[in-house]
């Protein structure tokens, strides 16, 4: 093989896809590395990946001064490092990712806050209009241990008993559907309401328990 044909055809054809191939291998290797160390520890690393890529840039803008040898053995160097990292990093396998385990924790709390498709038995219903305002509350209710639903037809609401729960929501939604939630009632009178800011004056009454 010629030098022509190597300096004219081959290089020309080779160089590109051994680019690539390099970009590839060390994509790859980074990643392994970011998996598999603490959090913390792939911050840095990738601070110092970004750092020897810039001082990489700084010696191929600097070549007048700095041999090709040096430049090639610094890049030898930071690439074989970081594919023998990668190659231990993938035997390892990745750490477990505490964002899964925070993210399966939010999809069972939103899994628990879904709406009903109907309104449970038994249950004193409150509805909520699709304005601020009640559609149908209750009158009266048996003491005991009240299961109170309330349904959304439209904005969010909530239903909250005056001096009881620590005057927080017994049961509140956002989205159509029905919500329920528990509450202890002796006998007697109780305010009940939304309180949602705004959403008390016209949403305040009385609820009597038996």
């Amino acid at each position: 093989m010629n030098s022509d044909f190597r300096q004219r055809v081959l290089i020309p054809l080779l160089l590109p896809f051994g680019t690539l191939l390099a970009i590839l291998a060390v994509a790859y290797s980074l990643s392994r590395v970011l998996l598999t160390v603490p959090p913390t520890v792939a911050a840095f690393t990738a601070l110092g990946v970004a750092g020897y890529v810039l001082l990489v840039a700084f010696m191929i803008e600097r070549r007048p001064r700095i041999s090709g040898r040096a430049l090639g053995v610094g890049l030898t160097v930071g690439l074989v490092a970081l594919g023998v990292a990668g190659a231990v990093a993938a035997a390892a396998g990745p750490r477990p990712l505490e964002e899964h385990a925070v993210a399966e924790g939010a999809t069972e709390d939103a899994a628990a806050d879904a709406p009903l498709d109907e309104v449970p038995e038994d249950a004193t219903l409150f509805v909520g209009a699709p304005e601020i305002a009640w559609e149908e509350v209750p009158d009266e209710v048996s003491a005991g241990n009240v299961q109170i639903a309330l349904e959304i037809t439209g904005i969010a609401h909530n239903v909250t008993f005056e001096g009881e729960n620590g005057d927080q929501p017994v049961v509140e939604g956002e989205l159509p559907g029905f919500y329920v939630g528990n509450i202890e009632l002796a006998p007697g009178e109780y305010t009940y309401y939304c309180s949602i800011p705004g959403h008390r004056a016209p949403m305040e009454g009385t609820l009597t328990v038996n």
